[in-house]
Order: structure tokens, then C-alpha cells, then sequence
């Protein structure tokens, strides 16, 4: 049985957090990803990915990110006409840009949220291609848009050429159509084109070139030298056609298939060879020629050849990847969940980054989990991933009613996952099928999870929900904010909820009560919270990172040498602090930077009386009688070298009290006693 002698004189200690020496620096990245499409102005070339614009001016080497801020996302088509650059979207319409993309605006047109597929230039009139709704025409440099659309019968354009003064759209399921007055009026054109779905069109010097594929066809190749008015196939040697891309230098033609690389045929009028060595992957998803070099956008990033496609290399330098939505450590790993390109390790700190996506067919990675000898991770669309130690992702989805998942924990040897809406879904440990969780939960957007001992709180549009271990349903926590719970970080038993417009609020008994701690917060929408060591870190949508020590209730900014103040995930491995964020960087800042210097406790007699009267150590717990007024006292037990060992906040009224404290060794400790100003600590031992 352990005992504690005690001593009932006052001491003060001090503790003093001394600010960042060294701070932030950029990793290497996560590099490549997802390429929507190219777009080529002069010998200049842009990227488009889904959350993300990238230029590679003349004679560079390095991508340079440009300003997206204003595009509300699932960004998928880019375009290069003159002065204008033109941005298509998923659901949200085209954006302009007349200054190289450094800012957008939003243009005018009955787009009604379907997706932008193409885009086309011809003389002073802008053209964009839609998912349903044809083709739209615009005359003052992409700010209003109309879509006359006489006679275009087939109204998905998957791409559009420019042959003289003539307009060619290529459609899902009515073949080519031909335009002779600039996309007013059109008519059919497909003579010859056995199948109706065309995949991509191209223009070249007087030439078409169009790629098709049918049901139960492999699609083909055909070329046309008369405008349109007959085609001829040319698809000897190539495989099945999927999604393609079309490029011409000189007299060779390139054709890239995704999920089978890059095929290269002179003028299309001989039998096609694969043009793939030194690519390191087959799903290629755009082709653009400037000169004598040609660029493959790929899942992997952008690869150049300038031998006609006999040899390839990365061309993904400062190419970052999509907002990273997930860090998490694994081992000697550092993994990364992007929102559109994946999951990415690192064993080096950030050194260097591979893709680690195999069997994921959904790239939008909104959080990761390690539990046992297994990863998983939830995406935006397509539910939920496992992989098995050293094993590719599989796909677990049974049971899931929503395959939008936003959050994950784990809890009692299963895994939690919150969705959009459809509230929380468990799986035990060895189990293949998802149950509902959502009995008394009537917030089901669960942005966040965590989970502390025999509880796991939610984060929902309205709060916070708790589920006590034994019992089947939900409770709700009285907090003084219905705002959206952003994120959930739990710090020996005291947790914390960041919110998305009022900063963090916390609760030291198990979430029956909260209140708000933002001194020294210079923005409150708190993407993401981590607790660590005697830390805890708060990401900011658009302040950076902060921190808050142990011994303080102000939180202290830490963004010395960050560049990139909106953050999305945060993690720690090997002592390093290593923050995601929207841009697609990843940082890193030492702990070490972080500096608390413990001058040792000396008495003071001259203070006010103690009021913490005795304090005894028996049997794991340590009891103390309090008699002070009634306040919010944070009770902390320290090494006898000043280290924190264990932090509770606690609501005293004269009394005894017990703090349970089972895994303190024989030694000399030191019990702390703060409420405000007020500091009173009290030596005592155990053996």
C-alpha cells in the first residue's frame, strides 16, 4: 500500500512559455495527384485539378500555385484563350479570370449546376461544353454565357474543335456535330462513325481526329480531312478505348487511354504503338503539346517527353497535391489524406512522399484511422476503405446507408464513422458489415468523433452528442452554442470542440458542462484540434495554429515562418508538429521550438493562506479538502522536476475530494492548485 506525507505550507511555481525560435517549414509534399486538364496559352501550360490551379511558365521547371480561393471547389476543366482564362466546375458554373488566374470571377449563365465538360475559342467567341445542356456561347470574354443550341440534338459535349469557321462538339450519344455560325445552329456530321459516343476531338492543321467508343464496341480512332463531311477509322494496334486525350506534334498523333497509357501513330494513318516508357502509370487523363515537348496529366501528376514519346520523366516539381483533409503517425510513417488525390507516406519526416491509393477508387480522402494491424479511410462518395497490414485498400461498405464519410475513431474495439447526414456507423473488430448507431441522435451530420474511456462524443450541426458505454442511446450536452462542431480533441479527461464560428469550447466532467476558452484566438472557425504531451494544438480556417500549454487558459499563436494559414489536419511523429493545409502543403514545426522553463517552487509566506487544507495519496487516488469559495480550480501533479504529469479542471465547493492518479510511481511529486491568479501547491510523496 502506497502513503503520502504532505506538507500544508504555500509554494508558488511559475511557469513561462517562451515563444518560437525556430518555426514552420514546408515539406518537400505530396506531389502529383489527380490531373483534371491542361489548357496551353502561348508556350505556357496550365493544370487544372479538382481543388487546385497550377501554371508552368515558359522555360520553368517548377509549377506555381495560383489563387483559387474564390472557386468554391471540385474545380475539373481549365481553358486558355488570350487574356481570359476560364475555370469549369462540377456543379458551380464557369469562373474568370482576366489577370493569369491570381482572382476569379463568378460568370453569368443557366448552367444549373451540371458539370462544364469542354471548352473551345474561335475568334472573339468563347464556347463551353456541358453535361446535358449543350454547348454555351459567350462575346464578352467569358462573363455571360448562352446556350442557343439549334439542332444539337445530343446535349452532353465531351469536346469541342475549332477548324476554320467552323465549330465541331463532339457528344455522349449523338456523335459529332458541326456548327458553321459560331454555335448557334447545328447539324450532324458523323459520316462514317460507326459509334455515337465520342470521347475527344481535336483540330490540326487542317485535319480532325476524334476518338469514339460504343456498347460492347472498343471504340476506335477516325480521322477526317474534308471538315467533317466523311471520317475514316485508323485503330489498328490500339486497345480499348475508355477515356482518352488527343495531341499531335509534327506528323505523329498521340491518343491517351485511361488505364492504358499513351499510344503514338504517324498522322493516324499507320497501326498504333505504346509510347510509355518512364510513365509510371497508366490512367492518363489529358495530353497538351507545346513545341516539341508533350505533357500526360495522369493519377499521378504530369509526365513530359520531348522524343515523340519514346521516353517520359515527372514533371511535378511544387505540383502540390489537393487540401489535406488527414494526418495521421503509423508506425515510422506519416500518412496523408488528400481530398482528391489519395493517401500519401512518408518515413522521412516529408523528405519524400509516395502514393499509397491502390484499390481506392474514390481519391476524395476525408479522414484516416489506424486501429490494430489495419488502416482505414473514409472518402467523400464512395464510403469506406481498409488495408491490412502491407496489403492494398479494399473496399468495406456493407451496411453503410451513406458513403460520405466525414470522421472516424475508435472506440471498445470497433471504428466509428460519421457521415453527411446519415448520422454514425460502427464495425467491430473482424466484423464485414456497418450497423447504425443513431438511436436518440437527431443531428446526423457528424463532422466529428472522439472517444475517452466510457464515452464517445459527436461533433454535429448543432453541438455536441454523447454516447455512454452501456447505454443505446445519444444524450445531448448542454452547451451554450447549436454551432456546427468542427472538430473534438480529448486531453487527459478534459475535452475540447472546436466549432465553426465560435471558437473552442471544453468540459471537464465528461461533457455535462462547457465553457468557452478563445483568449488569445485570432479566429474562431477551429478546423481541427490535437492532443498531445502536455499540449493542445488548434488548427484555424484562416489564422494558423495555436497552442495551449497546460498550465495556461490563453492559447498562443505559433505561425512563425507558416506561409499557409488555412489548416486542415494536424498529427505529430518523432517530436515534430506537422500541419495539412487547404493549399495542399504539409508543415512541420519542432516541439522543441515550443520552450517551457519551470523555475523550481520556492515558499511564500506572505500570500494569502492556503486553502487546500490537506492532501494524502493511498491507493492509487490522491484526496484533498478544499476550503475555499466556490470556483473552477485546475488541479495538475507535476514531477519533482516540474514535468506535468496529469491535468484536471474541476468545480470546487468546500469538501473532500479524489483524483484518480493509478499511474504514479515511488517518488516525490508536486500537487498544484489554480484557480485564476491563485496558486497553492503542496508537496507529497509516495512509496
Amino acid at each position: 500500500m502506497k502513503k503520502a506525507l504532505s506538507e500544508a505550507s504555500l509554494i508558488l511555481m511559475l511557469l513561462i512559455t517562451v515563444p518560437i525560435n525556430g518555426g514552420w517549414v514546408n515539406t518537400n509534399n505530396p506531389t502529383g495527384g489527380y490531373i483534371r486538364s491542361f489548357a496551353v496559352d502561348g508556350e505556357d501550360l496550365y493544370v487544372c485539378k479538382s481543388y487546385g490551379i497550377f501554371l508552368l511558365a515558359k522555360d520553368s521547371s517548377a509549377w506555381i500555385t495560383k489563387r483559387t480561393d474564390s472557386i468554391p471547389g471540385g474545380m475539373s476543366l481549365i481553358g486558355a484563350f488570350d487574356s481570359v482564362l476560364l475555370c469549369g466546375t462540377g456543379n458551380n458554373g464557369i469562373y474568370v479570370s482576366a489577370d493569369d488566374g491570381d482572382t476569379w470571377t463568378k460568370a453569368a449563365g443557366e448552367f444549373t449546376s451540371r458539370p462544364i465538360m469542354s471548352f473551345a475559342g474561335n475568334g472573339n467567341t468563347l464556347l463551353a461544353g456541358t453535361s446535358g445542356l449543350g454547348v454555351f456561347r459567350s462575346t464578352d470574354k467569358g462573363l455571360t454565357w448562352a446556350a442557343p443550341n439549334e439542332g444539337l440534338t445530343s446535349k452532353s459535349i465531351n469536346g469541342m474543335a475549332i477548324l476554320g469557321n467552323n465549330v465541331f462538339a463532339g457528344t455522349v450519344s449523338g456523335g459529332v456535330f458541326r456548327s458553321t455560325d459560331n454555335a448557334v445552329s447545328w447539324s450532324a456530321a458523323n459520316n462514317g462513325i460507326a459509334e455515337t459516343n465520342i470521347l475527344s476531338i481535336m483540330a490540326y492543321d487542317g485535319t480532325l481526329f476524334t476518338t469514339t467508343r460504343g456498347r460492347g464496341r472498343s471504340g476506335s480512332v477516325y480521322i477526317s480531312t474534308d471538315s467533317a463531311e466523311s471520317w475514316m477509322s485508323c485503330d489498328s494496334g490500339l486497345p480499348d478505348l475508355n477515356k482518352t486525350a488527343l495531341a499531335r506534334i509534327g506528323t505523329m498523333v498521340f491518343v491517351g487511354i485511361y488505364g492504358e497509357g499513351v499510344y503514338a501513330s504517324t498522322d493516324a494513318d499507320s497501326s498504333w504503338r505504346p509510347a510509355n516508357t518512364g510513365i509510371e502509370t497508366e490512367k492518363i487523363l489529358a495530353l497538351a503539346a507545346i513545341n516539341d515537348k508533350l505533357y500526360a496529366g495522369s493519377w499521378n501528376g504530369v509526365f513530359v517527353t520531348a522524343d515523340s514519346g519514346k521516353s517520359w520523366s515527372q514533371c511535378n516539381d511544387r505540383l502540390n497535391n489537393n487540401s489535406i483533409q488527414s494526418l495521421i503517425t503509423c508506425g515510422d510513417k506519416l500518412l496523408a489524406g488528400t481530398y482528391g488525390d489519395g493517401v500519401f507516406q512518408s518515413t522521412d519526416n516529408g523528405e519524400t512522399w509516395s502514393k499509397v491509393t491502390e484499390g481506392i477508387e474514390n481519391n476524395q480522402i476525408t479522414s484516416l484511422i489506424y486501429k490494430g494491424d489495419s488502416l482505414f479511410a473514409g472518402t467523400y462518395g464512395s464510403g469506406m476503405y481498409m488495408a491490412p497490414k502491407d496489403s492494398s485498400w479494399k473496399k468495406i461498405n456493407k451496411g453503410l446507408s451513406n458513403n460520405n464519410i466525414l470522421s472516424l475513431t475508435a472506440w471498445n474495439n470497433k471504428i466509428f464513422a460519421g457521415t453527411a447526414d446519415s448520422g454514425v456507423f460502427t464495425i467491430a473488430n473482424g466484423d464485414s458489415t456497418w450497423v447504425e448507431a443513431n438511436d436518440g441522435l437527431t443531428e446526423k451530420h457528424i463532422s466529428a468523433l472522439a472517444s475517452y474511456d466510457n464515452k464517445l462524443f459527436a461533433g454535429t450541426d448543432a453541438g455536441v452528442r454523447i454516447l455512454s458505454e452501456g447505454v443505446a442511446s445519444w444524450t445531448e450536452s448542454d452547451m451554450e452554442t447549436s454551432d456546427t462542431i468542427l472538430s473534438l480533441a480529448i486531453k487527459n479527461d478534459i475535452i475540447f470542440a472546436g466549432t465553426a464560428n465560435h471558437g473552442i469550447y471544453l468540459s471537464s466532467n465528461g461533457g455535462e458542462d462547457w465553457s468557452s476558452l478563445n483568449s488569445g484566438l485570432s479566429d474562431t472557425h477551429i478546423s481541427v484540434l490535437l492532443a498531445y504531451s502536455e499540449w493542445i494544438f488548434a488548427g484555424t480556417r484562416n489564422g494558423g495554429v495555436f497552442y495551449l500549454p497546460d498550465d495556461a487558459d490563453i492559447w498562443k499563436e505559433m505561425n512563425d515562418g507558416l506561409l499557409q494559414m488555412q489548416i486542415t489536419s494536424l498529427s505529430v511523429k518523432d517530436s515534430t508538429l506537422f500541419a495539412g493545409t487547404y493549399e495542399g502543403c504539409i508543415w512541420k514545426c519542432p516541439l522543441s521550438d515550443i520552450k517551457v522553463v519551470n523555475t523550481l517552487p520556492k515558499s511564500n509566506t506572505n500570500e494569502q493562506s492556503s486553502r487546500i487544507i490537506s492532501v494524502f495519496f493511498s491507493n492509487g487516488r490522491l484526496r484533498y479538502t478544499y476550503s475555499g469559495l466556490s470556483k473552477v480550480v485546475m488541479v495538475r501533479i507535476y514531477t519533482a522536476t516540474g514535468r506535468v504529469l496529469l491535468s484536471r479542471r474541476v468545480e470546487m465547493t468546500p469538501g473532500e475530494y479524489t483524483l484518480e492518479c493509478r499511474s504514479l510511481s515511488s517518488g516525490s511529486y508536486i500537487a498544484q492548485f489554480q484557480a485564476g491568479k491563485q496558486n497553492e501547491l503542496l508537496f507529497f510523496t509516495t512509496y
